[in-house]
């Protein structure tokens, strides 16, 4: 048997590829990749232009390197597809990418193509998040990719039918497994160890590796402020992107207060899709509406993200001086000079006379 986890995204997905990916058990073979989430092989394989998904294109990938890396871990996929096929292994192979539940039909079935020729037996399982706390993790993610530009205007509901009617049509409903993401219906409340179970898999807590991607209240003013205001980031190449990775990583360590859009955001969302919320709770046999999360300050407007980034100002500058103390180079003193001249050209404008003083 075959397991496609098809996500969804902000599902706990990456706590589960992390820890299937590391396991040394028995009772699972989870298929090559060079990294720990197959989206990167589903997106080299399955897509018409692979470089441009995947984060490949961020990465500066030209479409021969594509093909190369395809060719190469496809080859290994298949090596160990074919030989499950030899040896008549029951236990089942997994393969996890939660872009799969946001790829078009034409990819999802060559997708499915592909593994039926080593794999009749096919069996999908992907995790639903309820709308609200979907939207606010959604909004995180794209101010990480500095895709929130007009607060007014943001649309970030996650389209069910869309992505899980593909999966019936391709694979068959009967074939296909969604679990309501809440904690109470999980085993133990965790997701992997839900997800293990529902594959019959013998997973400890202790096996369990656990991943946070979520950011404070303050972190995402932070970078919403970054977005809309910064230089942005120059990407197209890996040490961009690792300079990227890096910033980010350490700006989400600033702030402990809990992030939530306010409900006038997400309530007109929330109406204007009805029909797909009706389609999803019909699918999946249960409500799945969410309430929005209790919190003393609800994020309603781009004037509510700055006035959290202002406050959170002390926060990042003592960060600055962390990073820039640490194993100080004259690269070191030379950042520290850049910043003070920079602040002090933006004390100069702020006390530079205008119009309207004279």
């Amino acid at each position: 048997m075959l397991i496609i986890h098809a996500g969804m995204h902000k599902t706990g997905s990456s706590s589960i590829q992390q820890t299937l990916h590391r396991w040394d058990g028995t009772g699972a073979d989870y298929l090559p990749w060079c990294f720990s989430n197959h989206s990167g092989l589903f997106f080299l394989m399955f897509q018409d232009a692979p470089e441009d998904g995947g984060g490949f294109k961020l990465a500066g990938m030209r479409p021969e390197e594509a093909k190369r890396l395809a060719d190469e871990w496809g080859g290994k996929m298949s090596e160990v597809l074919e030989k499950r096929a030899a040896d008549k292994v029951t236990h089942p192979a997994i393969f996890s990418a939660e872009v799969i539940s946001s790829a078009s039909e034409a990819v999802v079935q060559r997708l499915a193509d592909y593994m039926r020729k080593y794999e009749p037996d096919i069996r999908v399982v992907a995790y639903v998040r309820p709308p609200v706390s979907f939207m606010i993790s959604a909004f995180q993610q794209r101010m990480k990719t500095g895709h929130v530009h007009n607060f007014e205007r943001l649309w970030i509901w996650p389209n069910y039918r869309d992505r899980f009617e593909t999966l019936d049509r391709v694979f068959g409903r009967t074939n296909v497994t969604l679990k309501l993401f809440k904690r109470e219906h999980l085993k133990d409340g965790d997701v992997v160890l839900d997800f293990a179970q529902e594959i019959g898999v013998d997973l400890r807590p202790s096996d369990v590796v656990r991943t946070n991607e979520s950011m404070s209240l303050e972190a995402a003013a932070l970078l919403d402020t970054f977005g809309r205001y910064a230089e942005p980031f120059v990407t197209g190449d890996r040490l961009s992107e690792q300079r990227r990775t890096r910033f980010f990583d350490r700006l989400m360590q600033i702030g402990s207060r809990r992030f939530v859009l306010d409900e006038t955001v997400t309530d007109p969302i929330l109406a204007a899709n009805r029909a797909d919320l009706d389609w999803m709770e019909d699918r999946l046999g249960m409500p799945v509406l969410d309430a929005t999360p209790q919190s003393d300050f609800k994020i309603a407007s781009e004037a509510d993200l700055l006035a959290v980034a202002l406050e959170a100002l002390p926060e990042l500058q003592k960060a600055i001086a962390d990073t820039l103390a640490s194993q100080p180079t004259h690269r070191h003193v030379a950042a520290s000079v850049s910043l003070l001249s920079e602040a002090m050209r933006l004390t100069e404008a702020k006390k530079a006379p205008t119009l309207l003083d004279k």
